[in-house]
């Protein structure tokens, strides 16, 4: 079977799993796993998995693919909708594509195995050990593709040897204004923020605009606080509750706080750009310009993988560029973090 066919089955199989109306209890079953609200999972398989993918996206992943004998994918517990793409852009390099999940998120995996053979599902396992001896067991030209943390890839590098390696670690989102958003436009950074539970590496954790940031704050508040409502945020842990409540005081000396009971979006004014810790909250700062934009976006470092913007700024090499709104919907093209790709493909 051709890659693009062995893709295609695997999304046949999506569709008929997931979509377009999943079943309820399924729905629940993600949505306890995740401890996430019935409703975001309900959004994230309606609005978010990419189903029915354009057939020039999937030309571009087969087209990226390098062919390997067999590929392991080692997957996190961030993003309910993550493995469809994972497993897609393994399949589009190799006929022999493993996957192994952590013991946290095994729901939607187990219920896309039970609908395709076109991959092999491991023992979940969140044992470093066990990862390392199924690695030692693939053939010596295989491939690994893994998805977690920096200290999870780093322990796994060793495991993984000489065979081809893609390290798929932690990223954020950026979003670019050029001036304070209308309500159409911030209810679209109010999507992009609230799927998943911003949990994503695509998700947007800081909001650059030019001019005034403290309209810009209440604006995307005000968005945030109407979707908040149509989806119920998860739980916060202790870490990330404190995390947001040192944020708070910080903004609350150089600008202002907007916390709701499901969001909050920090105004920083024209401060040194701080990314958010998460738990559906922005940060928000004024640039002066279009050259300032670009400064500031270069200082966010490597991890940015995404940026939305509605000015035409140039962004780093290996991040993805889209319009606000689309964060969450990047082209089915490979997988949503291109880097490790991308430099492959460059050398």
């Amino acid at each position: 079977m051709s890659p693009r066919a062995r893709i295609e089955a695997l999304l046949a199989a999506a569709r008929a799993v997931f979509g377009p109306a999943p079943a309820p209890t399924l729905v629940r079953a993600l949505a306890e796993e995740t401890q996430s609200s019935q409703e975001v999972v309900a959004d994230a398989l309606d609005r978010w998995l990419e189903l029915s993918p354009e057939p020039e996206e999937l030309d571009r992943m087969v087209v990226r693919a390098r062919p390997r004998s067999a590929v392991l994918v080692s997957l996190s517990a961030n993003v309910v909708t993550a493995p469809l793409r994972a497993i897609a852009w393994a399949l589009a390099a190799s006929d022999a594509v493993s996957v192994r999940t952590s013991r946290r998120a095994t729901r939607f995996v187990d219920a896309l195995a039970a609908a395709t053979d076109r991959f092999t599902r491991l023992p979940p396992s969140d044992d470093h050990a066990a990862l390392s001896a199924a690695i030692a067991r693939l053939p010596a030209d295989a491939a690994v593709h893994a998805y977690g943390g920096s200290e999870a890839m780093k322990a796994l590098a060793t495991a993984v040897g000489d065979r081809p390696f893609e390290a798929h670690g932690p990223g954020f989102g950026a979003i670019v204004l050029g001036a304070p958003p209308n309500r159409a436009t911030a209810r679209a950074v109010a999507d992009d923020t609230l799927a998943f539970d911003q949990r994503g590496c695509l998700s947007p954790r800081v909001v650059l605009v030019i001019g005034d940031s403290a309209r810009t704050a209440r604006v995307l508040h005000e968005a945030l606080a109407e979707g908040s409502r149509r989806l119920p945020r998860a739980p916060l842990d202790p870490p990330l509750r404190a995390a947001l409540a040192r944020l708070g005081d910080v903004a609350h000396m150089v600008g202002e706080a907007h916390v709701g009971a499901g969001h909050a979006v920090f105004d920083l004014g024209a401060t040194q750009p701080t990314l958010s810790p998460g738990g559906r909250s922005l940060t928000v700062h004024a640039v002066a310009d279009h050259a300032a934009a670009e400064r500031a976006i270069a200082a966010l470092g490597e991890r940015l993988s995404q940026i939305a913007m509605d000015v035409p700024l140039a962004a780093p090499p290996l991040v993805r560029v889209c319009r606000p709104g689309e964060m969450q919907r990047p082209p089915f093209d490979g997988p949503v973090d291109l880097r490790p790709v991308l430099v492959e493909e460059r050398e």
